[in-house]
């Protein structure tokens, strides 16, 4: 059954999308390779894209060059096919290989030869009517300066030439040049009608017609890949494989498609997404503020490379993610433990080391935000708490600072000055309070118990950041952590454990088991910790 938190309305469902990556093969033996480059016209996904034709025609009536730029597997090499059709004699010619060659007029002419034998020479080529240029990336990449010259000084030629281009990380920049109309993402993705189009065609076809679920999947995923006939056509692909041998119902399906999909298909989006450790901080910095709702200008110096790679668009002077796929893809990276199936963290111990993992260590280096004796303010230490826990509660929990500021005595506490710095609700019951240097610290822990008294805490966790060691702990709820720059040792009454500050893109956290007595050294990942 899917779990309750899912069902508040479709949004929120879809928003809990988990880990999906794309291979351009088949991820699982036994299941069809995808092909990207050689797509054929008879394939159920094919639409005539007919509105689309007849734009790039028009085009062509006013411009000689035109650029057509779209993130991988959204139709190009299909276009190209089917602009052969509204264009009589034109010579389409793939660039995907043209690395290889040291000479790329005679690439070119020997890709154009397999469409016309008759074409002689390089010239000859340019005297056609229409030059049709797939992958074109692959040129700009490897021959910047005939990219340069095949748009500027060919242009007395009689040739039209249309590129199709890529973006993805393996791709250069294609620089539009002079003259040059651009189509971009918003052009190539596929119309609300042509959707419509394609689900009465794929609901009919044989290898999805059995399946009960399909159709009230097929909307949900139409939203996602929101016109990315790739990204649609893979997911697809994979669901059918994995369910073909079962009755599945469609809440199967989608409590599949929601939290196990991306554990099983490993890779199955690399194709359309970026590994958050190809980018810079500047970068990430970014995509955090998407996430968050934030308006990002265009303008930023880190905008670019997200814009040439896909994972972006621009949006008039603002920019957002291309697709709905990226903005839950990486939401699913900024929370990671709202879309696992994993039970509820037992301990908040371990839960803690995971929070802790999330601090950015840039921020945790800035001298604007120490005291006077060079250490980061107590304010700080909340926010990036409050910051981490929110990515590490799972669905059925949240968390809420400072909590006696909003209960009043009558409806629940009486706890004098004392601040109730976090609570965690849900089943887990959870009380955090968080100290600097030390401060009152054995106040504290004789305070604590009647602090939450009236909550009824299931657990109680006094977290002391430090620049150095303290004497002695042997009260459980006391954790010490002591920072050193990008790090930080966690002491707890009967273990210690050094964690490097990662931020909220990176790699799971490394957690390094300092010895203690005879204790041998381990280094453990997030995914011993139950994560």
């Amino acid at each position: 059954m899917i779990k309750e938190e899912y069902k508040t309305d479709l949004d929120a469902i879809i928003h809990n999308i988990a880990d999906l990556n794309l291979l351009s093969s088949s991820p699982v033996a036994g299941l069809p390779p995808l092909v990207w480059d050689s797509v054929s016209l008879n394939d159920p996904f094919t639409l005539p894209r007919k509105h689309l034709r007849n734009r790039i025609v028009d085009t062509l009536s006013s411009f000689n060059r035109i650029l057509i730029v779209s993130p991988p597997a959204s139709g190009k090499s299909a276009l190209m096919q089917l602009l052969r059709q509204d264009i009589p004699g034109a010579i389409p010619v793939s660039c995907i290989e043209c690395g290889s060659s040291q000479d790329v007029e005679q690439f070119l002419l020997g890709e154009a030869r397999r469409v016309d034998a008759s074409i002689g020479s390089f010239e000859c080529l340019l005297n056609k009517s229409y030059l049709i240029l797939d992958d074109a990336q692959y040129i700009f990449k490897h021959f910047p300066n005939f990219w340069i010259k095949l748009h500027k000084t060919y242009t007395k030629y009689p040739v039209k030439l249309i590129s199709l281009a890529s973006t993805s990380p393996e791709s250069a920049d294609v620089a539009t040049p002079p003259g040059c109309f651009k189509f971009d993402f918003s052009s190539m993705a596929l119309t609300s009608s042509e959707m419509d189009a394609l689900g009465r065609s794929l609901v009919n076809y044989s290898v999805y017609r059995r399946f009960s679920w399909f159709q009230a999947m097929f909307e949900i995923i139409r939203k996602d890949s929101d016109g990315h006939v790739g990204a649609l056509r893979c997911i697809l692909q994979y669901l059918a494989f994995n369910f073909n041998k079962s009755e599945a119902t469609f809440e199967d399906v989608l409590q599949f498609y929601l939290c196990e999909l991306f554990k099983q298909s490993q890779g199955f989006f690399s194709r359309f997404f970026v590994e958050m450790s190809s980018f810079t901080e500047g970068q990430v910095s970014i995509l955090r503020d998407l996430i968050y709702k934030r308006p990002v200008p265009n303008t930023y110096p880190d905008v670019k490379p997200l814009v040439r790679c896909g994972v972006v668009i621009e949006q008039g002077r603002h920019i957002q993610f291309a697709t709905p796929l990226h903005s839950r893809y990486y939401f699913r990276i900024a929370f990671p433990s709202k879309t696992h199936q994993e039970p509820d963290p037992s301990r908040p111990e371990e839960w803690l080391l995971n929070v802790l993992s999330t601090f950015e260590a840039n921020l945790m280096q800035d001298p604007s935000g120490f005291t006077t004796s060079g250490f980061p303010k107590e304010a700080h230490f909340g926010h990036q708490f409050w910051r981490g826990a929110s990515m590490w509660l799972p669905p059925s929990a949240s968390i809420a600072c400072e909590v006696s500021k909003v209960i009043t005595q009558e409806t629940a506490l009486n706890c004098g000055t004392d601040e109730l710095d976090f609570w965690v609700s849900g089943k887990l019951r959870w009380a955090f309070e968080l100290l600097q240097e030390g401060s009152d610290r054995k106040g504290h822990l004789s305070r604590l118990e009647k602090t939450y008294s009236r909550l009824n805490p299931a657990h109680i966790l006094l977290v002391d950041f430090r620049s150095s060691k303290p004497r002695g702990i042997s009260d459980p709820r006391y954790v010490a952590v002591v920072i050193h720059g990008s790090s930080a040792t966690v002491i707890f009454h009967n273990r210690e454990v050094k964690i490097k500050f990662m931020g909220s893109f990176r790699s799971k956290p490394q957690i390094e088991e300092i010895p203690m007595k005879n204790q041998k050294k381990q280094t453990r990942s997030s995914k011993s910790l139950g994560y």
